[in-house]
């Protein structure tokens, strides 16, 4: 979004000076440059038939261009710039307009490193975050070290609605056993805030995708029971440990992370009354599918590695994790 080349689009040298911002090396979505790029987009969408579009770098942009409508004068008279949020939110639900109006679902991916930009999130179907924090092997660090659940809890998707995944960056000659133990800490601080752990998948940690498949994660009456709430009835006590779940009707996957400098022995606190499950309701891993101790008072403990996590799963009497996942099919 940094600039039209003009050789391929006239327009763009025609319009230089209003769509291009004074302040900052970028372009500014007002409704003559959204009207140029949404006629465009009908007309690739009927010739190719494409149905989507990803947009990288998607940062607010600066300007004091008062002619072109942007920017405002202070009492000292300097300009003021501003920032086209709202101008943009319209510039992508148009977008999402003109796919539909040819049939097409309209996949809007919009990527930013730093931060989620609301207003514009909501009007796309995935929000790609990450890409900062590359981690090469001799740093001797993992995906915990660099992204704290503080920052991970801004990719909540519960306030705009769309879901979050996320770019691990693992680069480098990582050795394959030390590249698994990364990406399950990548795993572990992704799902414990209902993040997808998929944006540069390689290879690893496949487990994960299982024992979420055995539970049903897509399945529309699944609820997301946030480690931060405290009246979910789950929960786990002690320094950096944290237990973020998935609710439907009759089951319950729990996803249990150690964040802490070492490993650890987890222990969960389930609440079958307020989760509405059975009294003889049973546990288990729900990456290998063993079976779990489930306590009277609905105690599960589990060791945990250092920065490392496990999936358990809550099933009803009669259910083990393959007949549950051959269900969720």
């Amino acid at each position: 979004n940094n600039g039209i080349d003009p050789k391929l689009a006239p327009a763009a040298d025609y319009f230089a000076d209003q769509w291009h911002a004074r302040v900052s090396d970028s372009l500014c979505f007002d409704k003559s440059l959204t009207d140029f790029i949404v006629w465009n987009l009908d007309k690739w969408t009927k010739q190719t038939g494409i149905d989507g579009w990803y947009v990288d770098n998607v940062r607010p942009v600066a300007c004091d261009n008062i002619d072109a409508g942007r920017g405002y004068l202070l009492p000292d008279g300097r300009v003021q710039p501003t920032y086209q949020m709202f101008a943009i939110r319209e510039h992508y639900l148009r977008v999402r307009a003109a796919f539909q109006d040819n049939g097409k679902s309209g996949k809007i991916v919009l990527h930013m490193t730093n931060h989620m930009i609301m207003p514009w999130i909501g009007a796309a179907d995935l929000a790609l975050d990450g890409e900062d924090h590359v981690t090469l092997p001799e740093m001797g660090k993992d995906f915990i070290d660099f992204w704290s659940p503080t920052r991970l809890r801004l990719d909540d998707q519960a306030p705009q609605g769309t879901p979050v995944t996320f770019l691990q960056e693992f680069q480098g000659n990582w050795k394959p056993e030390e590249l698994k133990r990364v990406m399950r800490s990548y795993t572990a601080m992704t799902i414990l805030h209902d993040v997808l752990p998929g944006a540069n998948p390689n290879g690893q940690n496949p487990e994960v995708w299982r024992g979420r498949e055995r539970f049903g994660i897509g399945d529309a009456d699944v609820t997301f029971l946030p480690y931060w709430r405290k009246d979910t009835g789950i929960a786990c006590t002690g320094t950096d440990l944290y237990a973020s779940a998935w609710q439907k009707p009759g089951s319950v996957l729990i996803a249990a992370v150690n964040a802490g400098a070492g490993a650890t022995t987890v222990t969960i606190h389930i609440d079958r009354t307020r989760l509405k499950l059975p009294t003889d309701c049973k546990a288990f891993d729900a990456d290998t599918g063993k079976p779990l101790a489930l306590t009277d008072d609905g105690a599960i403990a589990v060791p945990v590695d250092r920065h490392d996590y496990r999936q358990i799963l809550i099933l009803p009497p009669g259910q083990t994790p393959t007949n549950a996942e051959e269900a969720a099919r």
